[in-house]
């Protein structure tokens, strides 16, 4: 009995440490240029917390670019005491290469914490070099109705 008491405390300390850190999510770390991936931004806490969320700016780095940033969601648990607030941001990267999404810095109670940073890997196209490159097509022309004719006039 003596041993599970310090385990038990342990458990619920841990637990309280982990319940106000915020987490960010990816919904793909490798991605193709151009392509967009999908960043979830979390945090779990007391419900009379008081959070003062992120500030977002149009980039999150000199190479990752904020396409769209969603409302914050706030989830509340049954008895209202905890509540999980998370928004979603749509990124995009233009260059090829491995670069760091930085940690990111909220203040829950006038506490500052931040989130984990992630890598993403941005990888160019493949180009089939063993064929020879095509000329762009030329627009089609469409012949003319008597709709046409009769807007002209």
């Amino acid at each position: 009995m003596k041993k599970f008491i310090p385990i038990l405390l342990c458990s619920f300390l841990s637990i309280y440490t982990i319940a106000q850190s915020p987490s960010v999510k990816a919904s793909s770390q490798r991605i193709k240029i151009g392509e967009q991936t999908t960043l979830t931004f979390s945090v779990h806490t007391k419900s009379e917390s008081s959070i003062e969320w992120f500030r977002w700016k149009d980039t999150l780095s000199s190479s990752i670019e904020i396409i769209e940033i969603q409302n914050i969601d706030t989830l509340y648990s049954d008895d209202l005491s905890q509540k999980t607030l998370s928004q979603q941001m749509t990124i995009t990267c233009f260059d090829s290469g491995y670069f760091a999404i930085p940690s990111q810095q909220l203040m829950i109670d006038n506490d500052s914490v931040e989130t984990n940073p992630l890598m993403m890997a941005v990888f160019t196209l493949e180009v089939d070099t063993s064929k020879s490159f095509i000329d762009i097509k030329q627009p089609l022309e469409t012949p003319l109705t008597w709709k046409d004719y009769y807007e002209m006039f």
